[in-house]
């Protein structure tokens, strides 16, 4: 389902799950979200239960290597959502993240809510075979019925229990839309990678209307990816 569209090579992430309104940003963390090599991207993935409704139930997503990012050692959603506003080169993937939020967690939350290691066989072999899509719902997800999916969820495993498991959730809704490999770290930093990136033109798969390819194609001539954005422009042609 997924598709290389301005996506980083590599993803590496700290994923925050809270109740409060602000996550803290260790130092060493942050050192371990340092990019190694090209193509990498070290971000800061959050989620916020904190009775705020802009914030609530969908993921923030930053680059760590942001000066404003790396010299904190916490940081609240106001900030958080501001980093987002002010970080163009990550909307690709931003819009990938909110696309398929929804129906992944509905499509999960029963196996979720068994438990981090239940939901991690399932995911990790559907990753294998490719069938991560296959629960999906097709019919839009309503805000409402989003929230009331993360309350669920919530209720049935506390809130350190719903963490782990938002955190495996978030990993494979990269390997969803188009990291063929993804790993979680047990211990240590990061919280995960994602790699092995389907990037050929013949695999865009994009649940997309031409106004939303038009934004895409803006954000990677934004991040200096001429190339990527000239497919993409070929890709709106061909399905017009």
């Amino acid at each position: 389902m997924g598709a290389a569209v301005g996506l980083p090579r590599m993803v590496r992430a700290e994923v925050k799950f809270t109740r409060g309104r602000s996550v803290s940003l260790p130092v060493r963390e942050l050192r371990g979200l340092v990019p190694t090599e090209s193509g990498t991207l070290g971000i800061i993935a959050a989620l916020f239960w904190c009775g705020d409704d802009s914030v609530d139930g969908e993921w923030l997503l930053v680059d760590a290597a942001d000066p404003v990012i790396s010299r904190c050692t916490s940081i609240n959603a106001g900030q958080l959502q501001r980093a987002c506003r002010n970080q163009s080169s990550l909307q690709a993937l931003r819009w990938q993240v909110d696309q398929y939020w929804k129906p992944f967690l509905a499509a999960y939350c029963e196996t979720a809510k068994s438990g981090y290691r239940v939901l991690s066989r399932e995911l990790r072999d559907r990753l294998e075979r490719g069938t991560l899509a296959q629960p999906l719902s097709r019919e839009p997800i309503l805000q409402c019925e989003h929230r009331a999916t993360m309350k669920e969820l919530i209720a049935a495993l506390a809130p350190s229990g719903a963490g782990r498991v938002l955190q495996r959730l978030f990993a494979y809704l990269l390997g969803l839309i188009g990291y063929r490999t993804v790993t979680v770290n047990a211990i240590g930093v990061p919280d995960l990678e994602a790699s092995n990136l389907v990037s050929s033109a013949g695999d865009l798969n994009l649940r997309a209307s031409p106004e939303e390819i038009s934004r895409l194609i803006g954000y990677c001539r934004e991040a200096g990816d001429s190339d990527l954005a000239a497919r993409l422009d070929r890709h709106r042609r061909d399905c017009s």
